[in-house]
């Protein structure tokens, strides 16, 4: 659907955020496209196998592997709640419509207790990676910082500049499948 949008010439949205807190992905996925209760139902059955001649129980619950998913670490208020609701309300109206913000190695910061007192560490949110998302380096531009800009025989030209290289991850936000009416 996206490339057809995208290849027919129709308006595109594009947000840009600072942050994007759009929870975790597994669960929103299986919510959104409808499928909870059957994986729910299905991972809470028993399951039987032979192994070595025994039979062992495999009683899985959605929580548990639910628990597994790291938050992603793109921001943590009300700013990046509200861009993730945009995003969805996007979705579910079939509006083309892409965000684009900071991908953070690390997140905001977690809180922990030790020996009782409070403390903050950084939230290494992509320490076993992320499989939602998809690295899109054929997108890679330079980003110029600093410098100064000179006016040439073509315009305004910006030298002696600091830049680094981005990277472009993409990560699927699936649409609410529900029927809208007036």
């Amino acid at each position: 659907m996206k490339m057809r949008l995208y290849d027919q010439m129709f308006k595109r949205v594009y947000y840009l955020s600072l942050e994007f807190y759009m929870g975790r992905t597994l669960s929103n996925t299986m919510m959104n496209i409808g499928v909870q209760a059957a994986v729910d139902e299905a991972l809470y059955q028993a399951c039987f196998l032979k192994c070595f001649q025994q039979r062992f129980q495999l009683g899985l619950d959605i929580e548990e592997l639910q628990e597994i998913e790291e938050d992603a670490g793109l921001g943590n208020g009300g700013l990046g709640r509200l861009a993730a609701c945009f995003l969805d309300s996007m979705a579910t109206l079939g509006i083309a419509a892409y965000g684009y913000g900071l991908r953070y190695e690390y997140g905001i910061f977690k809180q922990l207790v030790k020996d009782g007192w409070q403390v903050e560490e950084p939230d290494d949110w992509l320490r076993f990676g992320n499989p939602w998302e998809k690295s899109r380096p054929e997108y890679m531009l330079p980003v110029n910082f600093y410098g100064k800009v000179e006016k040439d025989a073509n315009g305004k030209v910006r030298k002696c500049t600091l830049f680094f290289l981005n990277h472009f991850f993409f990560l699927p936000n699936p649409s609410v499948r529900i029927s809208l009416k007036e």
